[in-house]
C-alpha cells in the first residue's frame, strides 16, 4: 500500500504497472482524493484506459448490486433504468465489456465497499 502526502511516490509507476500486468488490486491512499488521483494518473501515464468510479453518492456502505450498477453505467452500458433488472444479467454485460476494454478502475470511496463488493471486484 502506498501512502501519498502530496509528493510524488517513488516507485508508484512500477508498482501500478505490476498491478495492471497481474490484473490485481492496489490501494493508494492520499491526504485527499485529489492527491491520490493525481499520483495514480501520473503513474498510469496513459498505458491503459482509466475509468473513474465515484462511490460517494451511492450509500454509506457499497453493496455488490450498487457497485455493479455504478460500474455498468460508467462503462456506458446505459443508465440504470435501461440495464437488465436481474443483477446476473448486468454482471454478464459488465464482464464482457471489461474483457473487451481492460480498463484501469480508479474507485473513489472503495474503503466503504462491503466484502461482497470487494470479492466481486477481485473476481472480475
Amino acid at each position: 500500500m502506498n501512502t501519498i502526502t502530496g509528493q510524488p511516490v517513488d516507485g508508484l509507476d512500477v508498482e501500478l504497472a505490476d498491478t495492471i500486468s497481474a490484473s490485481a488490486l492496489m490501494s493508494v491512499i492520499g491526504a485527499d482524493g485529489t492527491t491520490a488521483e493525481v499520483a495514480v494518473e501520473g503513474a498510469a501515464d496513459g498505458r491503459e484506459p482509466l475509468v473513474r468510479l465515484r462511490l460517494g453518492a451511492v450509500s454509506a456502505s457499497v453493496t455488490r448490486a450498487s457497485f455493479v450498477r455504478v460500474l455498468a453505467t460508467e462503462l456506458g452500458l446505459g443508465p440504470r433504468e435501461m440495464q437488465p433488472r436481474r443483477l446476473a444479467d448486468v454482471e454478464d454485460q459488465l464482464e464482457e465489456e471489461l474483457a473487451r476494454r481492460e480498463p484501469v478502475l480508479m474507485i473513489h470511496g472503495a474503503d466503504r465497499m462491503l466484502t461482497e463488493s470487494l470479492q466481486y471486484l477481485y473476481s472480475i
